[in-house]
């Protein structure tokens, strides 16, 4: 059961998404707390130590894209406004899903899915979510943007002016953006440029060839330049806690 925190200045929305959620969602959720300002709902989050948290954006005296700035977000924000142009800031800043009102009940609840899945194999790893696992790349391509959880993304390789994003799912994605671009983009801690023309997700490399001058992540097999393997190995040791020696 995923605990939860509703922050809406309406009281109409607010029992709007209480009754789907008590319909069709009552085995997932459990609101624990319900708020009309930003300011009781931080109170409310520091008290009930919410899963998710059901975000609008447009409130009196505040924005509700304020919540990133004023606290640190280890839990999923699930942005819910009657406007789409807030959709890119929101999730650019680590929000797990971004629905319009009025709430549609199965885009809801793939979204509440989609979160109960990633908490199971949270769970099983061990490890306590954090920004990289509800951050995204935003990235252009030639019809629009694609949105990609910094954890779906294996690699990244440049193309001239273009790069191809390597998925977890094994999708190849051609987006209108520079590898050195893309870079500025990514948490540091997570990703690592590995070559002037490839850029990996830490968490997945496999291997390090340091006769080859190779690494593996998933299959796939990119350049490593010479100097940059112990940087790599050091990083490897520091976020994954394993033995490269």
């Amino acid at each position: 059961m995923l605990k939860a925190v509703i922050i809406d200045d309406e009281v109409a929305a607010q029992k709007s998404l209480e009754k789907i959620i008590q319909l069709y969602l009552n085995e997932s959720v459990k609101i624990e707390g319900i708020s009309s300002s930003l300011k009781e709902g931080i109170q409310l989050i520091h008290k009930h130590k919410p899963e998710i948290v059901f975000l609008d954006i447009e409130m009196p005296f505040q924005n509700g894209l304020e919540l990133f700035d004023y606290m640190e977000i280890n839990f999923d924000v699930v942005v819910i406004s009657a406007y789409k142009d807030y959709a890119i800031d929101a999730l650019r800043n680590g929000a797990s899903d971004y629905l319009l009102k009025p709430v549609n009940v199965a885009d809801l609840k793939k979204c509440i899915h989609r979160i109960e899945s990633q908490h199971r194999l949270l769970q099983e790893k061990g490890q306590n979510q954090n920004r990289y696992e509800v951050g995204k790349l935003i990235v252009p391509y030639a019809k629009g943007y694609f949105v990609i959880p910094y954890s779906d993304i294996i690699a990244i390789e440049a193309d001239g002016n273009y790069s191809w994003v390597y998925k977890l799912n094994q999708e190849k994605l051609q987006v209108n953006k520079t590898l050195g671009t893309i870079e500025e983009n990514l948490p540091p801690q997570c990703f690592f440029r590995c070559h002037r023309s490839a850029i990996v997700n830490i968490h997945y490399v496999t291997e390090i060839n340091r006769e080859k001058c190779t690494l593996a992540i998933h299959n796939k097999h990119l350049p490593i330049t010479e100097r940059n393997i112990k940087p790599l190995m050091d990083k490897l040791k520091a976020i994954l806690n394993v033995d490269m020696e």
